[in-house]
C-alpha cells in the first residue's frame, strides 16, 4: 500500500529540466518584447529624424530663396558687353565679380562710371585709392573724404554740392573697399617659409623716423633684451643690405 503510494507521486511530478524551461519561458518572453520595442522605437527615432532633416532643409532653401530675393537687384546691363569703366590707372583685375575695365582710353564711346581722383563730371563717381594712415593724411579720413558729394553722381552718398569722394579706399575696414597691406592677390603668404639664413631674429625697415606709433621704441626694447635685430631702414640703422637678397621673419613697415 505505501509503495504504490510513492510511485503515483513520483509519476506526476515533472522532471528537473523540464521545471527549468518553464521558468525561462517568462524570461525569454520579455526579451522578446523589450528587442522588439527597441525595434520599434529605433524605427520611430529615424523616421522622426529623416522628418526633421528634411524640414531643417526645406527652411534653409526657403529661408535662402527669400535672402536672394530681398537682397536682389535689377540690373539693366550687360556687364560683359558693357563692363564698368573705372577711368585713372591702366591696371588688370582678373578677379572683377562683373566685366570691368581700367584705363583712360578703353575704346568705350561714353563718360566713366568711376576714376580716380577728384573731379566735377556729375556722372562720374570719385575714388580716393590710398595705403597711408589718416593720421598723416587727413584727406583720407573716411567721414572727411565723404564730407562732400557731387549731387546727381550714380554712387553718391548724399550731401550738399561740393568736392568729395563717392567712394573710398582705404586701410580702414570701414571703407568702402578696404585695402589691406597684404593679400594673396600680390603676394604669395601662404606658402611655406624659407629656411632662416641670418643669425638675427628679425629684420626691420623704418624710414619715417617721426612715426605716431610705438615701432621704435618696440625696436629699442627688442635690442636691450638682448633679441638681434638687423635695421635696413633709414631711422635706427645698424646693417646695410644693399646687393643683398635676406630672409626674415619680422617686418615693421615704414
Amino acid at each position: 500500500m505505501g509503495t504504490t503510494t510513492i510511485e503515483q507521486s513520483s509519476s506526476s511530478s515533472p522532471p528537473p529540466n523540464k521545471r527549468r524551461w518553464s521558468n525561462l519561458i517568462p524570461f525569454f518572453v520579455a526579451l522578446i518584447v523589450i528587442a522588439e520595442i527597441a525595434f520599434l522605437y529605433r524605427l520611430d527615432i529615424a523616421k522622426n529624424a529623416s522628418l526633421v532633416h528634411n524640414w531643417t532643409d526645406s527652411l534653409y532653401f526657403n529661408c535662402e530663396e527669400w535672402l536672394e530675393k530681398q537682397d536682389s537687384l535689377p540690373y539693366y546691363r550687360d556687364f560683359q558687353t558693357e563692363p564698368i569703366w573705372v577711368s585713372g590707372l591702366d591696371e588688370e583685375f582678373n578677379s572683377c565679380a562683373i566685366g570691368c575695365k581700367f584705363g583712360h582710353n578703353p575704346g568705350l564711346d561714353k563718360s566713366p562710371d568711376a576714376a580716380f581722383g577728384l573731379h566735377q563730371n556729375e556722372a562720374t563717381a570719385s575714388v580716393i585709392r590710398s595705403m597711408e594712415s589718416a593720421t598723416y593724411y587727413a584727406e583720407n579720413d573716411i567721414a572727411r573724404a565723404r564730407r562732400w558729394i557731387w549731387p546727381g553722381s550714380r554712387l553718391t552718398t548724399g550731401g550738399d554740392f561740393g568736392s568729395g569722394y563717392a567712394v573710398v579706399m582705404t586701410t580702414s575696414l570701414s571703407s568702402d573697399v578696404p585695402v589691406g597691406y597684404f593679400s594673396w592677390a600680390e603676394y604669395d603668404i601662404m606658402a611655406p617659409p624659407q629656411p632662416k639664413t641670418e643669425s638675427a631674429l628679425a629684420a626691420a625697415f623704418i624710414s619715417n623716423c617721426a612715426a605716431r606709433n610705438f615701432r621704435l621704441q618696440a625696436l629699442e626694447k627688442l635690442e636691450k633684451s638682448n633679441i638681434k635685430i638687423d635695421s635696413y631702414g633709414g631711422c635706427h640703422r645698424n646693417r646695410d643690405g644693399r646687393g643683398q637678397h635676406r630672409n626674415m621673419f619680422i617686418l615693421f613697415p615704414s
